[in-house]
């Protein structure tokens, strides 16, 4: 870390208080560079070396910053309840405010709405379809990717399926996410082009922000599996490339900026590589990613780490 100090020229640092003069010491006890002029008016004991030991001072202290181990965290993770369903895969699940659940089988094509009966899960309601992505909105309301540009809605009322405001078109949709303001995030690919992007669309159904590339106009995904948000706006994007048969996890600034990039654990990934799936926030602002090859959650904390 740092550059040698043989190499840096310490001698045209402008002063900070006194533009026409160049820092000539640095202060260890103000934590400054200092000029002439600055040492004139002192009329108290200052500690005053070259700036070049102050360099070399503030290096050492952050290796050895760097250095300190984190403390190890455990976390007991127990299952409380389990259920068995009727179906032969369960790829996606959303819970409902009844405490039932809505539950997928992309396979065979199945959607079911089920609540808990003992150790089992009763079915309340079946629909024949092919769902990619799903999400719950504050009615109960339940939205899905079904391979069309517009997403399907299930009315919570009626069982009714209709077509709602929000269209990616010419891009399909795959993950779906609905904000604690109720927009609704979706994750869409362009067979055609070949593109891949996250769309932020509001209640109208408008386009407020689409995330395709990144600050150096590369593209960010692959295929957004799953996505969520936490209460600083943040988007985290559970990413999987088949090619590659391997994932990531993005992290996006509100305005779109990838500001991180999760790739697993070295040590859990070495042998199988990261393959997150589901991704959740709890409310604590960790989120939870699921990697469906090596049967692992990663919690990642609130500083998007």
């Amino acid at each position: 870390m740092g550059l040698p100090v043989e190499g840096l020229d310490f001698t045209n640092i402008i002063c900070k208080e006194h533009s026409e003069q160049c820092s000539c010491l640095f202060c260890t006890k103000c934590d400054k560079l200092v000029c002439p002029t600055c040492i004139a008016k002192f009329n108290k004991k200052h500690d005053l070396t070259e700036i070049s030991h102050a360099y070399n001072l503030k290096i050492n202290k952050l290796k050895k910053v760097q250095n300190i181990p984190l403390p190890e965290v455990t976390v007991s993770v127990s299952v409380v309840n389990q259920y068995l369903t009727n179906l032969s895969v369960n790829n996606c699940l959303s819970s409902i405010h009844d405490d039932s659940l809505w539950i997928t089988c992309e396979p065979d094509e199945v959607l079911q709405n089920v609540k808990p009966e003992g150790t089992n899960l009763k079915t309340i309601s079946t629909f024949n379809l092919k769902v990619y992505g799903m999400a719950t909105t504050a009615s109960d309301d339940l939205l899905v990717s079904t391979r069309k540009s517009r997403l399907q809605m299930i009315s919570s009322t009626t069982g009714k399926v209709t077509e709602s405001v929000y269209d990616i078109y010419p891009f399909l949709p795959t993950a779906i996410h609905i904000t604690s303001e109720g927009k609704v995030i979706v994750g869409g690919y362009n067979v055609n082009d070949k593109r891949v992007a996250v769309f932020v669309i509001n209640k109208n159904g408008d386009h407020e922000g689409v995330h395709e590339h990144d600050q150096h106009k590369q593209p960010i995904f692959d295929y957004p599996a799953s996505i969520t948000t936490n209460s600083n706006y943040y988007r985290y994007v559970s990413d999987y490339d088949s090619q590659e048969v391997c994932g990531k996890v993005v992290v996006l600034d509100p305005t779109g900026h990838v500001i991180n990039v999760y790739k697993g654990d070295t040590e859990i990934n070495k042998e199988v590589s990261f393959g997150p799936e589901g991704i959740v926030t709890t409310p604590r602002d960790n989120v939870i990613v699921a990697d469906i090859d090596t049967h692992t959650l990663y919690i990642l904390n609130n500083s998007d780490k």
